[in-house]
Formats: structure tokens, sequence, C-alpha cells
């Protein structure tokens, strides 16, 4: 049979294939052109600075889908098929022009490489092909049949039929080789294929009839990808088009740094005047737009949920429900927010729903958060929740005065004595003894660095034995620090978290005009919280210091440097704790560990450890809520107990996972079994005081 050069489409088809596609196009370009409005609506955010680190993050996150191997099994299915998407992006590409200029467009018909790259791509299609479909399989078995926790209690419907459509472009994409198959067209001048799964296909049709699944080959690929593209604006596979925009505009601030409200004082006095002023977020439009992007973004996979501490101890959290509920909540307000609601006067409507702080986004949702960024670590396309959160809080407090009622004396007390338990402040310095030789700044402002104690380093029993611990060994190590005393204020870290920002910025500038005056540069905290705020926002209210270190770290370079010495008298094994704030939010994991294996010890590691550590429940502002069983550091507790071997001793690195931690230890009757202690403790029961300093 004498064929000719190359095969079309005919003309009639042709016209249909072009109408086809800018209906198509249209109309996706319509919707999507709406969804950029409302993303619009949102504040403004400055995301473009530091390009080159922006590429990288794409690089690696969205393309190198970098996180996605964490949860094995689903990760390398989710893989074969964005490897496959991105591989046969270009196929689609080359489909559609067959639709105009059949066979004629094709790899092998770029000029010199063509003859080179056409083969290549070709065997690499049909191995991504096959990838794809096992990749549908392997995700709709998890789907249907072995549901995993975070896939469970969700509709299966619109999952089993996206996996059925990328399956069927898989399938349209095989019948189509398979009709050329079946023309021969593999000889030099034609569309040159690669024996696969089209030629497997072939024998089933003949010269007859193989340009005919040829033509349904390309239509049927054209149309379900028109269809789908027309789809994704509509449901949670919007992510296919958002998700590298989103990576491209991840936050690149430190983790640690809680957004300021910079005029936060201009705000109140303005509120009078104008109704429009507000503080956090009432509504959605209030979200900046990369946070509109990020609810865009969220494919509502669920990892950011089983290892939640308030999802996993049955409070009602769900990020993921969340996003969602975001979403939906926008998508209601934004035609009247953009004047396409008009009411029966002619004038544009006004929504008469509910808000979101309290009303779309429940307001126990937004309380029990422990802003432990657990959600952010796992979260493959870098959704950003916690400054959400946070002001959500912010708007509640400071707007609606609409706070648990157990937080009234905590804001009392920081507004009083600059401590959440209203004790006296000038009981702030009640720690200092006369055996520790430690002086405050206003006895001796000639120091090196100052030691900031914080809150329950000066007040809580139990936490001032760590405080006296870390001056025990900076003395042993001839470094030369002071205290504030009865001078220092509360960091203002959690009043910010928990929203109540005014109050946080007047604890936040107390301290900083007090260090101003001593001329304060370098600075030691052993509290995660203290330090982060420290080192990571008071540079945004004007004091930038030119070191800040958590006291484990500070520590472990003391020992390195031979400053100090410790006596390694066999602890055996000891479980460490990742506090959140020194961990997920400052990258701090091995100093901890460092010093306990100096002192003797052997780390065990709980099964959810380092940057997938579980939270103690205490992290944004919970240390001060009351909280229904099950409690999070019950959960903690049995967690690192059963996972590492139930050990007679577990560090931590943080006041608040001590007081968490210890108490779960006693709720499980086990506070005479188990000892909880600070890894600066243990340091410092181990000095060899015979060294030099």
């Amino acid at each position: 049979m004498e064929q000719a050069a190359h095969l079309t489409m005919g003309t009639t088809s042709t016209w249909l294939f072009l109408a086809a596609l800018v209906v198509g196009l249209g109309v996706f370009l319509y919707v999507f052109y709406y969804r950029l409005q409302i993303m619009l609506l949102g504040g403004s955010d400055n995301r473009f600075e530091l390009l080159k680190t922006r590429i990288w993050y794409t690089i690696k996150y969205a393309f190198g889908q970098a996180r996605m191997p964490d949860e094995l099994s689903a990760g390398i299915l989710h893989i074969l098929i964005f490897v496959g998407f991105m591989t046969l992006s270009i196929r689609t590409i080359v489909i559609f022009g067959q639709g105009f200029g059949g066979t004629a467009f094709s790899i092998y018909g770029i000029p010199v490489l063509g003859y080179y790259l056409g083969p290549i791509y070709a065997a690499l299609k049909e191995l991504v092909v096959i990838g794809v479909l096992i990749g549908c399989a392997g995700f709709a078995w998890r789907r249907i049949v072995s549901k995993p926790v975070r896939m469970q209690n969700i509709p299966v419907v619109e999952p089993v039929l996206i996996l059925t459509w990328i399956s069927g472009l898989m399938v349209a994409d095989i019948f189509l080789e398979a009709g050329l198959h079946a023309m021969g067209f593999h000889e030099e001048g034609f569309i040159k294929t690669v024996p696969g799964l089209g030629s497997l296909v072939a024998p089933l049709f003949n010269e007859d009839n193989g340009k005919t699944v040829w033509e349904i080959g390309v239509w049927a690929h054209s149309v379900m990808i028109l269809i789908f593209l027309n789809y994704l604006p509509f449901g949670k596979h919007f992510h296919i088009i958002t998700a590298i925009p989103n990576v491209f505009f991840a936050n690149l601030n430190p983790y640690g740094r809680l957004r300021p409200i910079l005029d936060i004082e201009e705000r109140f006095e303005k509120m009078d005047q104008d109704p429009n002023v507000s503080i956090g977020y009432k509504n959605v439009e209030q979200y900046a737009w990369k946070e509109i992007l990020d609810f865009y973004s969220c494919t509502e996979c669920g990892r950011c949920v089983p290892f939640c501490p308030a999802w996993a101890t049955q409070k009602p959290l769900s990020l993921k429900r969340v996003n969602k509920e975001s979403k939906h909540h926008m998508y209601e307000r934004a035609p009247y927010l953009l004047g396409k609601k008009v009411g029966p006067d002619g004038k544009a409507a006004e929504y008469e729903g509910p808000q979101t702080a309290g009303g779309a986004i429940e307001k126990e949702t937004i309380w029990a958060c422990t802003l432990c960024r657990d959600c952010e670590e796992r979260c493959p396309v870098l959704i950003e929740q916690v400054p959400r959160i946070v002001d959500l809080r912010r708007h509640l407090v400071m707007m609606e005065g609409d706070i648990p009622s157990e937080l009234n004396n905590t804001f009392r007390g920081w507004e009083r004595n600059s401590n959440p338990w209203s004790l006296g402040y000038d009981k702030r310095g009640e720690w200092i003894t006369e055996d520790l030789g430690v002086q405050t700044l206003a006895e001796n402002a000639d120091v090196d660095y100052l030691f900031y104690v914080g809150c329950m380093g000066s007040f809580d029993d139990r936490s001032t034995r760590v405080t006296k611990a870390l001056c025990k060994i900076l003395k042993a190590a001839g470094v030369r620090f002071g205290v504030l005393g009865m001078e220092e204020q509360c960091c203002g870290e959690t009043a910010r978290r928990l929203g109540n920002e005014f109050l946080g910025q007047m604890l936040v500038k107390a301290n900083i005009e007090t260090m101003q005056n001593y001329k304060v540069k370098k600075v030691i905290c052993f509290c995660p919280h203290c330090f982060n705020t420290l080192k990571n926002e008071y540079a945004d209210f004007g004091m930038k210091f030119e070191e800040v270190w958590h006291a484990a770290d500070f520590v472990a370079k003391l020992l390195r440097d031979g400053k100090i010495k410790v006596k390694a008298d066999g602890l055996g094994d000891v479980a460490f704790h990742d506090p959140c704030f020194l961990g997920r939010y400052n990258g701090v994991y091995e100093a901890p560990r460092d010093l306990l294996k100096a002192a003797g010890a052997t780390v065990r590691d709980p099964s959810l450890a380092r940057h997938r550590s579980f939270c103690c429940g205490a992290g944004g502002g919970r240390m001060w809520m009351e909280e229904a069983k099950p409690r999070v550091n019950d959960m903690r507790f049995k967690e690192i107990m059963d996972t590492t071997g139930g050990p007679k001793l577990i560090g931590v690195s943080c006041p608040y996972c001590l007081t968490m931690i210890l108490d779960g230890s006693k709720n499980a009757n086990m506070e005479d079994n188990v000892k909880i202690k600070d890894v600066l403790e243990l340091v410092a029961e181990r000095l060899d005081t015979g060294a030099d300093a």
C-alpha cells in the first residue's frame, strides 16, 4: 500500500479541532482570570526578593519533589506521575500540533537535532507512560483498599475519577501509537516510533483502519486535556497549576520570625474614625495574596494531619480542612467583593454570611494549634500555616476581645508584672544566690554576654535549677556574663503568638530599651522561645544583636573549644526530645545530643525526632491554656517511652518541654521510674572542675 509522506486530519476535522481548542482555552482563561482576581484581593506581600534562592527552591521542592519521599510509597507513586506529566507535556504539545499539521509536526522534524532527539524522547515516553499507569494503579489501591490514616473519612470519587482520567490519557497515547505502527509509520521520512506499548496493541489494527485509530487518539488526548484544564480551577487539582509558583514564592524569612504589625498603635488610634481599620484577619480577603495562593495550592494530601499534635489528640484542628474551608469561604465572598452580586436596588450587594475568624474557621480550631510547624515541615508545596493562625487570633483578641477565659489572668500577669503568673516583678532575680557568683548588669555591665533568663527560668521552681546549672557551666568556662535580674521583662514571644500583638510589642520594646541602655550585643538563652524571638524578631523592633545563642549550642562550642571538660560517667540510654522552637524553627539538632554524648549517654531518638519531632503541647501559648484529654504531652511521653526501649532518663532542652514531659510522666504514674532533665543539668552535674577555665 502506497502511503503519503505524512498523515493529516482532513479539512473539516482540522477546523473542528481549532474550534475545540479556542473554546477550551477561552473558557479556561476566563475562569483562571477570575481566580487570579480573587487572589489579588489579598494584601500585599513582597515575595520577589532573593531570586536565586527562589529558583533553587523551585528546582529542589517543585521539580525535584524533595519532600515526596518522606512518605516513601506515596512519594514514589507521586514522582512517577509528576515525571510523567513533565515528560508528556512535550507530547501534548506535539499532539495538539498534529491536530493541525498532521504527523509532520514531530520532534523528529526539528532540524538537525530531531534525528537524535526523536528516538531518545520516544523511548523515554514509553517508560513514563508505564510509570504513570503504575502510579495511578498504586494511588487507586491506596484510596480504595489500603486507606492509610490520612486518607480515611474523605471522599474517593473525585480522586478516582482523576486517576481514571490520567490513565485514559495514557491509553489514548498508546492507541495513537498503535495506529501509526499499524500503518508502518516507522521508516525514514515518517514518524519514527520506538517499540513499546503501542506496538504491542498494533496487531489489533491494520493499514486500512490505522489512520482512524490515530485520529481518535489525537482527538481523545486533546479533548481530555482541555476538559481537565477547565476542571482544575474548581477542584483540589488546581495545585497542578499553582504548586510550582507557590514553591517559588515560599517564605524565605527565618521560620521563627512572626510577621509584625509595626503600625499597631496608629491603627488603634484610627479605629474610631475609620471602621475599615483592622488588626489581624477577620475575613479571608485580608489574607496576603500569597496566603490565598497557599490554599489554591493545597493538594489535600493530608500529610499535615496524622502528626499534628492537635489532630492526634482529637482536637478540632485539621490544617487540610482549614485550607479547604478558607478557600470555599473566599469563593463565597468573592462575587460580593468583586461587585458581581447586585441587590434589588441595583447596587452592589453585601455578603451576609459568617466572617472567617470564629465563623468559617471556628474559634476552637484557631486556638487548638500549638504552632509547632510540623504541618509546614511536611507540606510538599511549602504551604505556610502558622502566620494565618496567628493573624486569626490577633483579630479575635484585639478586635473582639474574644479569648479563652484562662488567658485573661495570663495577659493581666504580663501587663502588670511582665510574667504569666503575675508574680511580683521584683522577684524575677530571687533565683540568684550568693554561691552562684552571678551579677546583674546593674552591678557590673562590663561583660561579654547577657544571659537572658526568661520567665520560666526566673520563676518556675523546676526551671530555675536549669538556670543555675547554666550559670555553673558558664562560670567554669570563664565566660564573662551577667543577667538583668528584676530589670528583665518577658520576651513577648508567647503573647504575640496568642494574638495579643500590642501586649507582646510592649514587652519587647521594654526589653529593648533596657538592653540598649546596657549596650547588649551578645545574648545566651536556654529557653528556645526566648532564643527564637530575640534571634529572629527583635530586629523588627530595632534591636540587632551580634550573636544570639541557645545555651545548648553555646555550651557545645565551649566543649569543642576545650573551655570545659565533662566526665563521661556512663549515663546509659537517654531518650532526647527535640523542642519545636529549637529544632524545626531554628535547626538546632546536634548540640543537645553532643552534650549528652559528652556526658556518657547513648542517645536514643524516638520514632518522631529531629525535624519530625512530636510537639510537647506547650507551644503557641498552649502552655497557659486548659486542654481536654487526651493530652498532647501524655501522648508524647508515651511515644518516647514506647519507641526508645523505656529509658530511665529523658533529656530535653526547653523549660516548656521539661514541664510538659515531666507532667506526662506523672500522669502515667512513672515519675519514679524515669527522670526528666535538661541536658544542661546533666552537663553541670558532670563538670570536671579540674579543667582549665
